[in-house]
């Protein structure tokens, strides 16, 4: 979506496209490889989703192709659009899988760990507020990008509320907790 998107907004180079996708950050957001870039446009256009406007020589550089979005390219990005906002997925966290067995591990190391985390949890919220209040300036035509980061804000703080309960409950967690796998109630 982030490739047609950006196709959406204007007819760009591989480049550009990588480069605009870098600004506005869209790898935060969906798995975007900068690597595969053309693989991945020369797949659009197989599919008749783009198509080439022209070829771009500047200096002893090589050609550039300049690539569009197709009236079908624009038909799919909506219906990824539409999708997108239709579908809940549900969230897989790393650190559950690691809570449940975390008892296997001496508890100061268990709080340690888990402070890691937190402190690494609220560098990143500072972060995303930074990116935040960097768009205040900006009036309403990046407030997509501000309702993005407000959601991003939000699942942070609660991550960091229960991160935080987490950091004080696991003192307190008997030897050995886990998840007694293998083991009838």
């Amino acid at each position: 979506m982030g490739r047609l998107g950006v196709l959406n907004e204007r007819d760009a180079r591989g480049y550009e496209i990588k480069q605009l996708a870098r600004a506005a950050d869209l790898a935060h957001w969906a798995e975007i490889g900068y690597g595969s870039i053309y693989h991945a446009l020369q797949r659009l256009e197989d599919e008749g989703l783009i198509e080439e406007v022209g070829i771009e020589q500047e200096g002893g550089y090589p050609q550039r192709t300049v690539y569009r979005i197709t009236e079908a390219g624009r038909d799919a990005f909506r219906e990824l659009l539409r999708d997108a906002c239709r579908t809940v997925v549900e969230p897989k966290y790393p650190i559950d899988l690691a809570v449940v067995f975390l008892g296997k591990l001496a508890p100061e190391e268990m709080v340690a760990l888990l402070r890691e985390r937190l402190q690494q949890l609220e560098q990143a919220q500072e972060a995303i507020w930074r990116k935040r209040d960097a768009l205040k300036g900006a009036g309403s035509r990046l407030a997509s990008l501000r309702a993005v980061l407000d959601h991003d804000l939000m699942l942070r703080d609660a991550e960091i509320r229960w991160m935080r309960r987490l950091v004080d409950e696991v003192a307190d967690w008997p030897a050995e907790v886990g998840p007694g796998i293998g083991h009838s109630p």
